[in-house]
């Protein structure tokens, strides 16, 4: 028996497979494309701005030294609470007390020269007095009355320059006491005292224009905390003082504290980098007040906000996925043949779907609100993600069951 020819089994095979694949094109064509789809309804939505950052007290004060000195006596330790007026730190007062001193002894020889000038004056205005009796009565010559007249004002100038050299001294012997009393340091405000940054025998330094004085200590008020966080410049447009947050602090992760916005930032942030400021990312700094204390509060704890920049009552809502981009015909567009992109959503009208442009409002976790497009109850595409991106205006849809979503969501 003569056996088939490998030739035309090869052809065989290949029109059998070009016959399966146009059969299920057919079929797939008469059965139409498989989509999940979900009823248009009124929703409750929540647009929310999340960003992380760090827990700092609203009020903390660095102290730096304003006069150099050793550090002789230290009064408190880290984590000590203290009052407005305690004493934290002495430096050596020698060399201001020194300065005092002497700026004291230079302001009483200064109002010494006043009285020595005023002495004298009183004496010209005495001697004027009685020559110009006498001039009145021509007992002596104009000359020694206008000579009388001239030494008065002489004395008269002497003490008004005496007076100005007694006033720079006690200005400057004022300024010398301010800095004698800045050598015992005090606590600016109720608080605790966060940071210790020098021992008894260290020097402290002051600051100069490049370089930074010696932070001696700092001290704040954690009765009263902020998140300090970053929030993208996308989303900073839409938060404003006052908007109420939600803030999860790592270190307490099954306590969620509340608080408003304080402070929206203006300018960005430059973030330096070995090439210079970071190109990548643009953030402003956004700040939010707790209400209520939290427990064992700590400066610089990682927490995590949400911020609620909007909220909307029953509105009209599409799920999130369901929102497409399709080019529609529009006489009124510029563009070549009068096709532009629209954003919009694929509803399901006798087996087919329809494209429908439609405008969206906020957006919460799960839903876009819906501004105009839509009247409810129709039922919108809302997936698989494959079938939207491939969905065309009147394609026939065939709608997955119920069962079978629940199946497909059960094994991913």
């Amino acid at each position: 028996m003569k056996r088939p020819n490998k030739k035309w089994i090869v052809i065989g095979g290949g029109g059998l497979v070009v016959l399966l694949v146009l059969l299920s094109i057919v079929t797939s064509k008469e059965s139409g494309m498989e989509v999940e789809v979900e009823t248009v309804e009124q929703r409750d939505l929540t647009a929310i701005v999340s960003a992380s950052g760090t827990i700092e007290p609203e009020q903390s004060v660095s102290i730096s030294a304003t006069t150099p000195g050793e550090v002789v006596r230290l009064g408190v330790v880290e984590g000590q609470r203290v009052t407005k007026g305690q004493f934290l730190l002495q430096l050596d007062p020698v060399n201001v007390a020194a300065t005092a001193s002497a700026q004291a002894a230079a302001a009483q020889a200064a109002q010494a020269e006043v009285n020595s000038a005023q002495a004298q004056l009183d004496l010209a205005r005495q001697e004027y007095q009685r020559r110009l009796q006498l001039a009145e009565a021509d007992l002596i010559p104009r000359a020694q009355l206008e000579q009388a007249q001239a030494e008065l004002s002489a004395r008269e100038a002497a003490v008004r320059a005496a007076r100005g050299r007694a006033n720079q001294s006690a200005a400057t012997l004022r300024g010398a006491r301010h800095e004698l009393s800045r050598v015992t340091i005090t606590s600016p405000i109720d608080g605790i005292v966060t940071r210790v940054n020098v021992e008894v025998g260290e020097v402290a330094m002051i600051g100069t224009m490049n370089q930074p004085g010696t932070v001696l200590l700092t001290v704040a008020d954690l009765g009263v905390m902020e998140a300090t966080v970053d929030v993208d410049e996308t989303d900073v447009v839409n938060i404003d003082v006052g908007q109420q947050a939600r803030i999860t602090v790592d270190a307490f992760p099954d306590t969620v504290f509340v608080g408003k916005v304080t402070e929206v930032g203006t300018s960005p942030k430059v973030i330096p980098t070995a090439a210079g400021p970071s190109p990548d990312a643009t953030d402003f700094e956004v700040k939010i007040t707790l209400e209520g204390g939290i427990p064992a509060a700590r400066s610089g704890l990682s927490a995590s906000t949400e911020i609620v920049t909007a909220e909307r009552q029953k509105v009209i809502a599409v799920p999130v996925q369901s929102l497409v981009v399709r080019q529609v015909s529009d006489d009124a567009a510029e563009s070549e043949g009068g096709v532009v992109e629209r954003e919009g959503v694929f509803i399901i009208v006798d087996g087919k779907a329809k494209f429908v442009p439609i405008r969206v409002g906020i957006a919460g976790d799960r839903y876009f609100e819906v501004v105009s497009g839509l009247e409810g109850d129709e039922q919108v595409v809302s997936g698989p993600y494959q079938a939207l991106r491939d969905l065309k205006e009147g394609d026939p849809v065939r709608v997955k069951k119920a069962s079978e979503t629940a199946s497909a969501e059960g094994g991913s």
